[in-house]
Protein backbone atom coordinates (compact mmCIF):
# COMPACT_ATOMS: atom_id res chain seq x y z
CA UNK A 1 0.00 0.00 0.00
CA UNK A 2 1.40 3.37 -1.04
CA UNK A 3 1.96 6.06 1.57
CA UNK A 4 -0.38 9.06 1.42
CA UNK A 5 1.12 12.49 0.79
CA UNK A 6 -0.97 15.65 0.94
CA UNK A 7 0.41 18.61 -1.03
CA UNK A 8 -0.98 22.05 -0.13
CA UNK A 9 0.05 24.87 -2.47
CA UNK A 10 -1.90 27.69 -4.13
CA UNK A 11 0.20 27.47 -7.32
CA UNK A 12 -1.53 25.04 -9.70
CA UNK A 13 1.51 24.65 -11.94
CA UNK A 14 3.61 23.72 -8.89
CA UNK A 15 0.99 21.15 -7.85
CA UNK A 16 1.24 19.63 -11.35
CA UNK A 17 5.05 19.58 -11.11
CA UNK A 18 5.02 17.88 -7.69
CA UNK A 19 2.39 15.44 -8.92
CA UNK A 20 4.59 14.47 -11.87
CA UNK A 21 7.56 13.94 -9.54
CA UNK A 22 5.75 11.87 -6.92
CA UNK A 23 2.70 10.19 -8.47
CA UNK A 24 4.52 6.89 -9.10
CA UNK A 25 5.78 6.64 -5.52
CA UNK A 26 2.92 7.93 -3.35
CA UNK A 27 -0.85 8.18 -3.14
CA UNK A 28 -1.14 11.95 -3.67
CA UNK A 29 -3.82 14.37 -2.53
CA UNK A 30 -3.59 17.93 -3.86
CA UNK A 31 -5.09 21.04 -2.29
CA UNK A 32 -5.02 24.60 -3.69
CA UNK A 33 -5.63 26.27 -0.31
CA UNK A 34 -5.00 25.78 3.37
CA UNK A 35 -8.72 25.34 4.07
CA UNK A 36 -9.02 22.65 1.39
CA UNK A 37 -5.86 20.98 2.68
CA UNK A 38 -7.19 20.80 6.23
CA UNK A 39 -10.42 19.20 4.99
CA UNK A 40 -8.52 16.62 2.94
CA UNK A 41 -6.14 15.99 5.84
CA UNK A 42 -9.01 15.27 8.22
CA UNK A 43 -10.60 12.86 5.73
CA UNK A 44 -7.50 11.05 4.45
CA UNK A 45 -5.09 11.14 7.43
CA UNK A 46 -1.98 11.41 5.20
CA UNK A 47 1.38 10.02 6.19
CA UNK A 48 3.03 13.36 5.37
CA UNK A 49 2.11 16.91 4.32
CA UNK A 50 4.08 19.05 1.85
CA UNK A 51 3.06 22.61 2.69
CA UNK A 52 3.64 25.91 0.91
CA UNK A 53 4.61 28.77 3.23
CA UNK A 54 3.11 31.68 1.29
CA UNK A 55 -0.57 31.31 0.37
CA UNK A 56 -3.46 33.77 0.38
CA UNK A 57 -6.13 33.62 3.11
CA UNK A 58 -4.36 30.98 5.23
CA UNK A 59 -0.57 30.72 5.01
CA UNK A 60 1.43 27.61 5.79
CA UNK A 61 2.08 28.68 9.38
CA UNK A 62 -1.67 28.97 10.06
CA UNK A 63 -2.22 25.56 8.45
CA UNK A 64 0.45 23.82 10.53
CA UNK A 65 -0.91 25.42 13.70
CA UNK A 66 -4.31 23.86 12.93
CA UNK A 67 -2.75 20.49 12.06
CA UNK A 68 -0.64 20.39 15.24
CA UNK A 69 -3.66 21.49 17.30
CA UNK A 70 -5.79 18.56 16.13
CA UNK A 71 -5.09 15.37 18.13
CA UNK A 72 -5.92 13.20 15.09
CA UNK A 73 -3.48 15.06 12.82
CA UNK A 74 -0.81 16.40 15.17
CA UNK A 75 1.73 13.63 14.58
CA UNK A 76 1.69 13.92 10.79
CA UNK A 77 5.11 15.20 9.65
CA UNK A 78 5.12 18.43 7.64
CA UNK A 79 7.75 19.55 5.15
CA UNK A 80 7.49 23.19 4.15
CA UNK A 81 8.18 24.20 0.54
CA UNK A 82 8.96 27.81 -0.29
CA UNK A 83 10.49 30.19 -2.76
CA UNK A 84 11.59 32.29 0.22
CA UNK A 85 15.10 31.18 1.20
CA UNK A 86 15.82 33.41 4.20
CA UNK A 87 16.88 32.07 7.61
CA UNK A 88 13.95 33.68 9.45
CA UNK A 89 11.47 31.67 7.34
CA UNK A 90 13.43 28.45 7.92
CA UNK A 91 13.61 29.10 11.67
CA UNK A 92 9.88 29.84 11.84
CA UNK A 93 9.07 26.69 9.83
CA UNK A 94 11.02 24.49 12.23
CA UNK A 95 9.74 26.27 15.35
CA UNK A 96 6.15 25.81 14.18
CA UNK A 97 6.57 22.03 14.07
CA UNK A 98 7.79 21.47 10.53
CA UNK A 99 10.32 18.72 9.91
CA UNK A 100 12.15 20.61 7.19
CA UNK A 101 11.96 23.49 4.74
CA UNK A 102 12.93 22.92 1.12
CA UNK A 103 13.48 25.66 -1.45
CA UNK A 104 11.47 25.70 -4.66
CA UNK A 105 12.08 24.46 -7.25
CA UNK A 106 12.76 21.24 -5.40
CA UNK A 107 14.90 18.46 -6.84
CA UNK A 108 13.16 15.07 -7.04
CA UNK A 109 15.86 13.00 -5.31
CA UNK A 110 16.13 15.40 -2.38
CA UNK A 111 12.35 15.62 -2.00
CA UNK A 112 11.88 11.85 -2.00
CA UNK A 113 14.74 11.31 0.45
CA UNK A 114 13.26 13.90 2.86
CA UNK A 115 9.78 12.35 2.54
CA UNK A 116 11.15 8.87 3.18
CA UNK A 117 13.16 10.08 6.17
CA UNK A 118 10.09 11.68 7.74
CA UNK A 119 7.69 8.83 6.97
CA UNK A 120 10.20 6.25 8.15
CA UNK A 121 10.47 7.61 11.69
CA UNK A 122 8.70 5.42 14.27
CA UNK A 123 6.48 8.22 15.63
CA UNK A 124 5.10 8.98 12.15
CA UNK A 125 4.34 5.30 11.53
CA UNK A 126 2.25 5.16 14.71
CA UNK A 127 0.01 8.08 13.72
CA UNK A 128 -2.05 6.09 11.24
CA UNK A 129 -3.22 3.63 13.87
CA UNK A 130 -5.51 5.83 15.99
Amino acid sequence: MMKKVLVIDDNVSFLKQISALLEDSYDLFLAKSGVMGLKIGAQEKPDLVLLDVEMPEMDGFAVIARLKGDPCLSSIPVIFLTGNHDEATKDRALESGGEDLLAKPVEKGLLISRIEFCIGRPESRDQGQT
